[in-house]
């Protein structure tokens, strides 16, 4: 009988010490893949970066940055913060950027982030001490204009455009709008330049208006073709060329 009491208590000491090497083990286990994580090279995920970052601010208004897959890199919504360059050191995105100051002139400078987590929608970024956590949102890689898609219009057309920081003006000027008929035809062209109660000297939101006058040629489709200004420049000094269009039927 004791033999068997001992031998009993002999087990349940061995499977005691299992449980507990097993335990330490697993802890040890995450805490190295923590260490892992937070040591990863994220330089083979260059691919994931390239898209429109933003995070919300206030109501529907967000700020944030475009990365581009030729290295360069745009700013969403950032006031006198214009961003040019990206690359993926290691566990860190640097960012190099142009900084506004009110007399116009500029210095250039670099931010460095901490790369937490990135997936195909989502981004986390560190940065002394405080986290920015960005979802991709292609809708804001663009300014935003008044006519919708599919929407019915007629000459003169009057356009109103909010560049939200995404394209910057020159010299008061946007970019130029033109119309296109569905065999490719253009119809009319004009620039898209300053409101009335515009401020475009700077790099966050702006107001632009553009009247566009066209013939339909008895065509009933067509599309809005919207270029931006990219400004003077060579080499890293020049601007991004960007384009987007929005379908509209023709009245």
């Amino acid at each position: 009988m004791n033999s068997l009491y001992t031998t009993s208590k002999f087990a349940i000491i061995i499977l005691a010490l299992f449980f507990i090497s097993a335990s330490a083990s697993c802890k040890h286990n995450k805490n190295s893949s923590q260490i892992n994580t937070l040591k990863k090279d994220f330089s083979s995920d260059k691919n994931l970066f390239i898209a429109t970052w933003t995070n919300k601010i206030k109501n529907d208004d967000y700020q944030g940055f475009i990365l581009y897959k030729d290295g360069s890199a745009n700013s969403v919504n950032r006031a006198n913060l214009l961003y040019k360059k990206w690359k993926v050191v290691d566990n860190k995105l640097i960012l190099k950027y142009l900084k506004f100051k009110e007399d116009f002139s500029s210095s250039a400078g670099n931010e460095i982030f901490i790369i937490k987590k990135i997936t195909s929608d989502s981004l986390i970024l560190e940065s002394e001490k405080k986290t920015f956590k960005y979802i991709r949102n292609e809708a804001a890689r663009f300014p935003s204009v008044n006519i919708k898609a599919n929407q019915t219009v007629k000459s003169p057309l009057m356009i109103k455009v909010n560049s939200k920081g995404v394209w910057t003006a020159y010299e008061g000027e946007l970019g130029t709008v033109s119309i296109v008929d569905e065999t490719g035809r253009e119809l009319g062209k004009t620039q898209i330049l300053t409101s009335a109660d515009g401020d475009w000297m700077h790099i966050g939101n702006a107001l632009f208006q553009a009247k566009l006058t066209f013939k339909t040629n008895g065509k009933t489709k067509a599309k809005l073709v919207f270029y931006n200004d990219s400004g003077p420049g060579e080499g890293e000094e020049a601007g991004k060329s960007e384009k987007f269009e929005i379908p509209v039927k023709l009245k």
